[in-house]
């Protein structure tokens, strides 16, 4: 999908409702058309349509100084711009590094924007991936936070900063559960996880053994985890910047803004 086949004029008259609608000046919705073509052109295929376009103008209307939550993964060692699983460091993880030069485009675009870094601490509590990475959970997550103040250090300059995901939303885990088995109790998601699980047969094979079932299960936790994230920010009127991945399109289910960092990591 490119850029030139999202119809602005159409994102422009929804936008325009969307401020009747919430007593925002017309006005505000001509400032956001001026920098919303500009950015959406920014990200990857997935924030080219019409339905991301419109998404992402309504925080812009609703908010001059938005919030832009960006998950990253910790600090796993990586060989060609690939995580290869075989370890885990303290300093700033690859994710990361990739999503800082992609957030100082945006907010070239979006002056005063704050950004929030949410590093992935619930992966601790995976054991394949600590089994993989050779450390226990506790270890794990020393790591973990020396890599979150090694990043505060990269960008407190800019203003933003950098949290631990399940303390930035303390209820993460227990959402994450309950997601986790509404999808895998839905005949029509079931279907969709076994197309995602075969799109990660890639990724799993660097971080262990794993059982159909257990493949399965994981993606289902991983479409949980964009889920609960994607209905957060949402709720919470924030957009969220995210790498090219499988469960990208999770998203959707939330009516969140995405704006998609067209890299990959796995």
């Amino acid at each position: 999908m490119t850029h030139q086949s999202v119809d602005w004029k159409r994102v422009k008259a929804a936008l325009i409702q969307y401020a009747r609608v919430h007593s925002v000046t017309n006005s505000r919705v001509n400032c956001v058309m001026q920098v919303l073509p500009a950015l959406v052109s920014l990200c990857g295929h997935y924030t080219k349509s019409r339905r991301m376009a419109v998404r992402i103008g309504e925080v812009l209307v609703s908010n001059q100084h938005p919030r832009i939550l960006a998950p990253s993964c910790p600090d796993y060692t990586h060989e060609q711009g690939r995580y290869t699983f075989q370890g885990v460091g303290g300093s700033v993880p690859l994710l990361t590094r990739k999503h800082l030069r992609f957030l100082r485009k945006v907010c070239s675009l979006l002056p005063g924007s704050h950004v929030t870094i949410l590093v992935a601490d619930q992966e601790v509590n995976d054991q394949a991936i600590c089994k993989a990475v050779g450390l226990t959970p506790e270890d794990f997550r020393r790591l973990i936070e020396a890599s979150v103040r090694q990043t505060s250090k990269r960008v407190s300059g800019l203003g933003w900063e950098v949290r631990l995901m399940t303390q930035y939303i303390p209820q993460f885990l227990s959402l994450e559960s309950a997601r986790e088995r509404e999808l895998l109790a839905d005949p029509v998601h079931i279907s969709r996880l076994e197309t995602d699980t075969i799109a990660r047969h890639g990724l799993y094979r660097r971080i262990g053994q794993f059982t159909r079932e257990e493949m399965l299960a994981r993606t289902a936790r991983t479409a949980a985890q964009y889920l609960v994230l994607g209905t957060f920010a949402q709720g919470k009127g924030m957009l969220i910047c995210n790498h090219s991945t499988t469960s990208l399109s999770w998203y959707l289910k939330t009516r969140v803004g995405v704006l998609h960092n067209p890299i990959t990591v796995y």
